[in-house]
């Protein structure tokens, strides 16, 4: 480049950052009265080292979260970090450790939490901001989850050894040494750490009950939230490995745990409605799973159980569309007509009396694709897979798809009053 325009790209990049510097004033204007080198200097470098950060990540963190540079380095700051590195690492304590092999520990412990603590501060800042004590509740919820031994895992670890022998081979491992956590509240730090901004009372119990429900464990009932059950000290240690199989309700938060942020009545409910009503689970008036079992069911598309990515895929951007367009598509084939109406949404059925029995289900199994193409696929690829023209699937979409919001919206004001947007 020529000196002119390296001139150019320089004033450019200035006038960058001095916009930036004036966002961060208007957005946290304590800043202007904190000391470069006794608060700001320290606390940026702390983060940079520790969380193995660049420019640009730091820049995102001061944009998204500017109130961390007034947090306390040494008695709020470096404490929280620490907790979450442990916690990210299901770090256990080993206190029979000579003093040389400790200092080589924890050397190994700063360098295996650099990258997972880039990650959860890169994609929720704020829970920098978050008190030490609201964390470790909510941390000792999610082990209570994790530690929540349901029936059918008891007997499982009674068939390969004990509990104790399942964590004895899990320490023997290095678990939490040397790799990202397995239990839950580590698994929810590093995919879903906006999780921890929720209110533990008010929103993350009632969802997890609600999922409880939905996925049929009986594992949320053995949670006591305020247990004495504590299975970490106040570092974020571990006293020992967590079981490496306890519940079905762990398993499926562990594999999404982004599931956790959503709204109950906003996204939770009416998506679990729409699995419901349309065959892929069976629930009762409670919102509970019914075991195949218990309905007598030799098959269900899609498995008994609907994963967590599946419950935040969008209802009205993608579940409904698909749904109905399949729908119309199946009617014209065996019709030659192309007529069907979107007021046969099962969802707009006041009275739920539309829920499929039993041999409706089984009978009417190929006229559902399955979860994966419904709900996980892109639009390229359902429409590849069918042999749907994607054009004509687009302008469906386009044209029903605010009818078919609006449809279940009103369906569900009528039984919720929750209003219509």
């Amino acid at each position: 480049a020529s000196g002119n325009e390296t001139a150019d790209i320089d004033i450019a990049a200035r006038a960058e950052a001095m916009t930036a510097v004036g966002k961060l004033v208007r957005s946290y204007p304590t800043v202007l009265g904190l000391s470069v080198e006794a608060n700001l200097k320290p606390t940026v470098q702390l983060l940079l080292s520790r969380c193995n950060l660049h420019n640009k990540d730091m820049a995102k963190i001061l944009k998204s979260y500017p109130e961390f540079l007034g947090l306390s380095l040494e008695t709020n700051l470096r404490p929280k970090i620490d907790y979450i590195s442990n916690v990210l690492l299901d770090y256990i304590r080993d206190g029979s450790l000579p003093e040389d092999e400790v200092e080589e520990e924890y050397a190994l412990w700063l360098e295996d939490a650099q990258e997972l603590l880039r990650s959860c501060i890169i994609r929720h800042p704020p829970i920098l901001g978050l008190a030490i004590d609201n964390l470790r509740r909510k941390v000792a919820y999610f082990d209570a989850v994790d530690c929540a031994v349901s029936v059918d895992a008891a007997l499982d670890m009674m068939r390969k050894g004990s509990v104790n022998s399942a964590m004895a081979t899990a320490k023997s491992k290095g678990v939490g040494k040397s790799k990202a956590a397995a239990s839950l509240a580590g698994r929810i730090l590093l995919a879903a750490p906006s999780t921890y901004s929720l209110n533990l009372e008010d929103n993350i119990v009632p969802t997890v009950q609600c999922l409880a429900k939905f996925w049929g464990t009986e594992a949320h009932a053995m949670i006591d939230i305020d247990g004495d059950r504590a299975i970490r000290d106040e570092n974020g240690c571990l006293f020992k490995a967590l079981p490496t199989r306890s519940n079905a309700l762990s398993s499926q938060l562990r594999e999404y745990p982004a599931v956790l942020t959503l709204s109950i009545e906003g996204n939770l409910r009416p998506t679990i409605e729409f699995y419901n009503k349309t065959g892929y689970v069976h629930l009762d008036s409670g919102g509970r799973l019914i075991p195949n079992e218990d309905r007598r069911k030799v098959t269900l598309i899609g498995g008994s159980t609907v994963r967590g990515r599946y419950l935040a895929t969008s209802l009205y951007n993608r579940l409904l569309p698909r749904w109905h367009y399949f729908q119309t598509q199946i009617e014209a084939n065996s019709t030659g007509t192309n007529n069907a109406s979107i007021l046969g949404d099962p969802l707009c059925d006041i009275d739920g009396s539309t829920s499929m029995s039993d041999e409706q289900c089984l009978q009417e199994e190929q006229l559902r694709p399955p979860l994966h193409l419904l709900a996980g696929s892109s639009d390229q690829t359902f429409c590849t897979k069918y042999g749907f023209a994607l054009d004509d699937y687009e302008q469906y979409r386009r044209v029903e798809g605010g009818k078919l919001k609006f449809n279940t919206q009103f369906a569900n004001w009528i039984k919720t009053g929750r209003p219509i947007d």
